[in-house]
């Protein structure tokens, strides 16, 4: 099986080596570390994304409907393939959101500073 990257998260991780193999491979082995770690993330995957929340996007998009000092954002790769759905997920809230192209799933590292700065603009 071959992992693709967008062109925007390979650029981003050839950009900052020391950052891809230094502080973000440490962060990812302290969160898969035993005794806890692997199980956590699988809960996290396979239970706690399965499981009923008791509420849905389109609750949280009727409440922000009803109290205009909730900003709702959604910013979402095009070439994210781990976590294809954000088109999905804008329509469930109700916003238009921020489809970035060329970004995967790194999309958090590559365009951190345009995020930042939409969020300080709020």
């Amino acid at each position: 099986m071959q992992q693709m990257l967008s062109q925007s998260d390979n650029d981003f991780q050839n950009k900052h080596p020391d950052w891809l193999w230094g502080q973000y491979s440490q962060d990812f082995a302290d969160a898969v570390r035993e005794p806890n770690g692997v199980p956590a993330m699988l809960n996290d995957m396979f239970h706690v994304n399965r499981v009923d929340w008791g509420f849905s996007y389109k609750d949280i998009a009727k409440n922000n409907m009803n109290d205009s000092n909730i900003k709702v954002e959604v910013w979402y790769g095009g070439s994210d393939d781990t976590a294809p759905h954000g088109k999905w997920i804008c329509g469930e809230l109700g916003v238009e959101g921020h489809l970035v192209e060329d970004a995967g799933h790194g999309l958090i590292h590559s365009h951190f500073e345009s995020i930042l700065e939409s969020i300080l603009q709020a």
